[in-house]
């Protein structure tokens, strides 16, 4: 009689350690399925990157002062608007960073220096 008592316990102590392996898993599965559901459906994106590369260049004016030589910009405001040719690079990177973007990048390429403004922290 002992011998069956003992064999009881331990087909109780095995069958609740499945039965909470199996809920384990289904709550598991459960959590992980509805995570990848909203990526799936779309409901989350990130907002896009303003960037704006502006190439000043000196003039041959007297005196000689820097003009944007040249001007490309994504998803910028279009409240911004510069002039390539004729506009003091001054005034024009003053317009870009009071619309928000910030410089990330600046490089001498002689003669011309070249500004990378983005409004993310890179």
């Amino acid at each position: 009689m002992r011998k069956f008592i003992r064999t009881q316990k331990k087909e109780v102590v095995n069958m609740k350690s499945i039965t909470v392996l199996l809920l384990s898993l289904l709550a598991f599965g459960l959590m992980s399925g509805s995570v990848d559901n909203a990526f799936a459906k779309g409901n989350w994106s990130p907002p896009p990157a303003a960037v704006a590369n502006l190439v000043c260049s000196l003039s041959a004016a007297t005196p000689p002062t820097f003009v944007v030589s040249a001007y490309s910009s994504a998803n910028v405001s279009s409240s911004v608007t510069v002039t390539v040719g004729t506009e003091e690079c001054a005034q024009a990177l003053l317009d870009l960073l009071n619309s928000g973007l910030k410089i990330n990048d600046v490089k001498v390429i002689t003669p011309n220096i070249v500004y990378t403004l983005t409004n993310k922290e890179q």
